[in-house]
């Protein structure tokens, strides 16, 4: 017998070569076809080249209320209503009111929209990990289900492995969970959505400090797309591409209002 990649067993007599390798043709037309979901920013969604990919995960990282989880309420509200979001969230931040407000600015069906989000709220990380697993298995079972939130991936993993010693098993632990919602969303063809906190780096020389994403290279591997929002005021924001498969870093304007994010702005780029 012949062991493929994925752990599945081939006959002798089978072509290995035609289970296992795929033409780049036949792997650029499937991307051509991968479905996309909107966040509800017509900005964004040209950022992320036409939306949330399905079978990706894409990354939202800022300092606190820079508009992450706004932006992920605002990606549920707006999700076709023959779906279904699982929204895990770890700061206590999912807000019915917030949600209500956004639906009905926009005209949309606030029940419909309730009944087709599930929450989980946890304070642990041993809680987080259940609830990822637990997705796992619920997604696999309804197919309705094409959008997984995780709202914030480090910010428990941060208080609770507070010393340096533990610092190994935090990033071990992450990585095991990361490459779990990579693996949810290429089975089943959902977009995951995880935003990620930011700590101060001072650069030598300068003087002054850079925002980074928490968790370095073991959060940014997994996802193929991060998108830094940064904001200024209570209302204005940008949102910074800094990974997509092919396209360069650049930016695009934002402004928080009674719809979530405001495309009412002047289109713009900026080339960073």
């Amino acid at each position: 017998m012949l062991i493929t990649p994925s752990g599945s067993e081939l006959n002798k007599d089978e072509s290995a070569d035609n289970t296992i390798f795929r033409s780049a043709t036949e792997i650029a037309n499937q991307e051509l076809k991968q479905e996309r979901l909107s966040t509800g920013s017509k900005n964004i969604d040209f950022l992320l080249d036409d939306g949330l990919e399905c079978g990706a995960i894409t990354q939202f990282y800022g300092a606190s209320k820079a508009g992450k989880t706004h932006l992920c309420h605002l990606s549920c509200v707006v999700l076709p209503l023959h779906y279904s979001a699982i929204y895990i969230d770890t700061e206590d931040a999912f807000s019915i009111a917030k949600t209500r407000y956004i639906a009905q600015t926009r005209g949309l069906d606030f029940d419909r929209i309730m009944e087709n989000v599930r929450v989980a709220k946890v304070d642990t990380t041993k809680k987080l990990e259940y609830c990822i697993e637990s997705a796992q298995s619920k997604i696999k079972s309804e197919s309705s289900i094409k959008l997984l939130i995780v709202d914030s991936m480090t910010y428990l993993y941060r208080v609770e492995f507070t010393e340096r010693s533990r610092l190994p098993e935090r990033q071990s632990r992450l990585n095991k969970y990361l490459h779990m919602l990579l693996q949810i969303a290429q089975t089943n063809d959902i977009a995951v959505v995880i935003t990620n906190q930011v700590h101060s780096n001072p650069q030598p020389y300068s003087g002054s400090n850079k925002l980074q994403p928490i968790g370095g290279n073991i959060l940014s591997y997994p996802c193929k797309y991060i998108v830094n929002i940064e904001g200024w005021g209570d209302q204005y924001r940008r949102a910074i591409l800094e990974k997509h498969p092919h396209r360069p870093h650049f930016s695009v304007p934002l402004m928080i209002d009674d719809r979530g994010f405001s495309d009412r702005n002047p289109f713009s780029i900026s080339e960073e």
